[in-house]
């Protein structure tokens, strides 16, 4: 009996493996299985099973995160194949945020270049996401006449959006500190709260910075529902920052 229950570790294992070449699975996972079982085998289940089991957004939510933290270019190479396959609008743009959350905005913006032709010359989304990978790839010339553009179309009022003009402008040369002290004091958000405290920083008004930074702190103490989303994310940055 003890040696039976024994086995089943490895029984277990192989019909992972089976799983694997019937499904057509990226071949990682059988490298993750072999070496490292136990874990492998969890992941596996949690990111290629469950969510075939259960459709729930938890479920892919947690699929998806530890996928991404075994694998972290997977769904890079997924998107990449489906563009090769399907060349959408679509495709691109998803493709493009994986570029982006991978911290590869250069390539994001090759992308969507090829986009911006035709019908889809005057998409909002394609020119507002490409503004996006502009700024954070250091193009920053190229994007402000698409963020006037779009300013002048009404579609740029968010907070994020007006974030958007400043990393533009700053990249290109123009002292925004005070246009970022201007809006922070107008939101009072975490969002602009970082990114005032960023230009602080680099203007060497770091005492100013940390008094943002206690403002930060301040706001999640309050309003606690900031927890759960991004607000605790723009804290620890603005925190790492500081020093």
């Amino acid at each position: 009996m003890a040696i039976l229950f024994g086995l089943i570790p490895f029984a277990l294992q192989l019909l992972l493996i089976i799983h694997v070449l019937k499904r057509g699975r990226d071949f990682f996972w059988i490298y993750l299985l072999i070496f490292l079982p136990l874990v492998g085998g969890l992941a596996y289940i949690v990111v290629e099973i469950l969510p075939g089991v259960g459709r729930s957004r938890a479920v892919r939510s947690a699929g998806q995160a530890v996928a991404k933290a075994i694998n972290p270019t997977r769904r890079m190479r997924e998107l990449e194949s489906l563009l090769a396959l399907q060349d959408t609008v679509r495709n691109r743009l998803d493709l493009a945020g994986e570029y982006r959350a991978g911290g590869l905005p250069e390539k994001a913006v090759d992308v969507l270049k090829g986009c911006l032709t035709g019908v889809h010359a005057d998409d909002p989304e394609l020119r507002y996401t490409l503004v996006q990978a502009l700024v954070e790839s250091g193009q920053a010339a190229e994007a402000l006449p698409l963020l006037a553009r779009l300013e002048r179309e009404g579609r740029l009022e968010s907070v994020s959006d007006k974030i958007c003009i400043l990393r533009a402008r700053e990249a290109a040369g123009e002292d925004t500190l005070s246009a970022y002290r201007l809006l922070y004091e107008a939101d009072k958000g975490l969002e602009s709260g970082y990114w005032h405290v960023a230009a602080l920083v680099k203007a060497g008004r770091r005492e100013e910075a940390a008094r943002i930074v206690q403002e930060m702190r301040d706001q999640l103490k309050r309003f606690r529902q900031f927890k759960r989303t991004m607000g605790t994310q723009w804290l620890e940055r603005a925190a790492k920052i500081l020093g």
